[in-house]
């Protein structure tokens, strides 16, 4: 089978890693598979298997007004279009807005199937005009439509009249991943330290600061040797630093920007939080229940709660109650045996959400839009 998947970059995100993972997938199986993106090679950040073709549209200059962007993403469509032409695939697999919206637009009106990707809760990320009309149009026209969700397909079938949606949860397996650069935990943080971690963009949605204060009372509490490290980059650095050095928690608190060897740092981890109040399904939270974390995560309207079972595997928290999460993240700062309990629990998120299953359930998806 020929296969041409379509994102904007292979960046950093969640979605770039997965579909990284599918084109791997997919040529490892004995496909054709090409992987295209908007912008050049020089910026991808996951390792693509020798089989995969990758090609760039050299399109992915930034859109400065109304008729810019029309201008731009007219051109990119151009330029997809030309591309399908020449790699006549039997599917295109195509991630996030843009990239769907364009990947319906190079194909059509041809008979080349599209299967279309969501990587977080439609309503969560509200769409202007025009793109909020283009989804419309073109999501329920899709050979299918990819979310991961059943609350996500349910808002697709009653908001855009999606009938083809299919849920695919992610997945993890260990090992993680590794890629530059690789920090050692042990520059960071002395061994008898208690290590309370957390991981993500520094903006409002991740609501870091609600983790600081939730480790700044604990810590008061029970005078423990401890150390809270927020992996991450964002427009939020600089107040959060404000809030640390407020608090008084200068030398207790360590940012690192990013690391590349993040499963060195949730097997370090002794508690794992999560403060955010939107996901789609989030990778962090299943790779640190795979390395073993005894995890905190707020039940956002989608992700935490398909993943944790509140006091068995983890504890899930609701939305912004913030107390509560100050509560449970004393206890377990406080409870080794309870953060032993959870976070052996937690490690069959390996096997209820499989590498295995996930893959199955694309090609599945694939194989019904290409019948």
């Amino acid at each position: 089978m020929r296969l041409l998947l379509f994102i904007n970059s292979l960046d950093t995100g969640g979605a770039e890693r997965v579909i990284s993972k599918l084109a791997n997938h997919w040529a490892a199986a004995g496909h054709r598979v090409t992987l295209a993106t908007l912008v050049p090679p020089g910026n991808d950040h996951y390792p693509l298997n020798p089989g995969v073709q990758r090609v760039s549209l050299h399109a992915g200059e930034t859109s400065t007004s109304l008729l810019h962007t029309l201008t731009n993403n007219l051109r990119r469509a151009g330029r997809l279009r030309r591309l399908l032409r020449a790699e006549q695939p039997d599917c295109v697999v195509a991630f996030l807005l843009t990239a769907n919206v364009l990947a319906y637009a190079a194909a059509f009106p041809g008979s080349t199937p599209v299967v279309m990707s969501e990587r977080s809760h439609p309503p969560n990320f509200p769409l202007r005009f025009p793109w909020s009309w283009l989804r419309k149009l073109t999501y329920p026209r899709s050979a299918a439509l990819v979310v991961l969700t059943d609350l996500s397909a349910q808002w697709c079938a009653v908001n855009l009249g999606c009938t083809n949606t299919h849920v695919v949860p992610n997945a993890v397996a260990l090992p993680l991943g590794e890629r530059p650069p690789r920090l050692s935990p042990a520059d960071y943080i002395a061994a008898d330290d208690l290590l309370v971690l957390s991981v993500g963009r520094l903006e409002a949605g991740k609501q870091m600061d609600q983790v600081v204060r939730g480790f700044a009372a604990g810590r008061a509490r029970l005078q423990l040797n401890s150390k809270l490290v927020l992996i991450g980059q964002g427009p939020l650095l600089t107040s959060l630093q404000a809030l640390v050095e407020s608090l008084q928690l200068s030398q207790q608190v360590i940012f690192v920007p990013q690391v590349g060897n993040i499963q060195a740092w949730f097997e370090r981890a002794d508690i794992y939080v999560s403060a955010s109040c939107l996901e789609g399904y989030p990778n962090v939270l299943l790779e640190a229940m795979a390395c073993g974390c005894a995890c905190i995560a707020y039940n956002c309207p989608t992700g935490p709660a398909e993943i944790l079972q509140d006091t068995k595997n983890g504890y899930l928290v609701p939305l912004n109650e913030e107390p509560l999460l100050t509560r449970r993240l004393t206890e377990l700062m406080q409870d080794r045996h309870t953060r032993a309990q959870l976070g052996s629990a937690a490690r069959l998120v390996t096997r209820t959400h499989s590498q295995a299953q996930f893959l199955a359930r694309w090609d599945a998806v694939v194989a019904g839009a290409t019948r």
